[in-house]
Parts: structure tokens; sequence; C-alpha cells
């Protein structure tokens, strides 16, 4: 809908954890909900988004964003929606765990590749399938 936003990353040296929407058509910035458990409220206690070279993509009315490092390379996924800002852990990644990834949508579908693991550098591209079940013999 013509709205920005930019999540995630690190600014001098730490992870950050906020969150923002940008409205262009108002030259406004908006702050969205914290991406870690930062409330006294019970929604965010699993949060676990933080992270930076995660990779971000749109499809099917929500956002998603995957792998990525924080501590270590990340494998993990989470949705969120536009309505209720709000986070909802999602099937982890099927691919090998990856930072500094790729990822685009075309037509509601969802595709994340290439990145990294330590010295290996990925060459691959897989759909994302948030709905379905993690099938480690796919």
């Amino acid at each position: 809908n013509n709205i920005g936003y930019v999540v995630t990353g690190i600014n001098n040296g730490s992870t950050v954890n906020d969150f923002w929407a940008y409205d262009p058509s108002a030259d406004k910035w908006t702050e969205k909900a914290f991406i870690s458990n930062v409330s006294t409220d019970s929604y965010d206690d699993s949060y676990n988004i933080v992270r930076s070279n995660a990779t971000a993509f749109v499809m099917g009315g929500k956002a998603y964003v995957a792998t990525g490092e924080n501590g270590s390379i990340l494998k993990t996924v989470w949705e969120y929606s536009f309505d209720t800002d709000r986070w909802l852990k999602k099937t982890d990644w099927e691919g090998l765990e990856r930072t500094g990834a790729v990822s685009f949508s075309v037509k509601d579908r969802g595709f994340l590749g290439t990145g990294r693991n330590s010295t290996y550098r990925f060459d691959d591209f897989r759909e994302f399938k948030p709905a379905d079940t993690y099938n480690a013999n796919d």
C-alpha cells in the first residue's frame, strides 16, 4: 500500500530492535512495535527477530524476515501482519542457514537465495512456502 518499512540491522556495532514505516505521500515516519521482548505485554514474549544481514519480502499480504545472523547464522523466519502490527514465527527456512541472502516475490510466491555461511557462498534460489510444514527430506 505504498508504505516502506525498515526493520533489523546494526547501528554502531549493535543490533537494533526498532521498526519503522515510511509514508512518502505524507513524508512521515511512524514507529511500529519493537521486534524484541521489551514490553510488559505477552505478544512479544517469544520474539527473537533481531538480526543483521537478513532478507525480507512481501507476499500474500504479509511481510517476511528470514535468515541473517545474531551471534550465529540463522534460518528462522518471521511473518509480519500489517493489520495487527504483530509478528508470528513461521517454519524455518528449509535451506541451509545463511546470511546476506536476497529475496523477492512474484505473484504471491516468495523466493530466497544466494548469501553465505561462513566461507561458503551459495548460488541457489528456492521458493519459500511459509504455510508448509518443514520436511527434512525436501
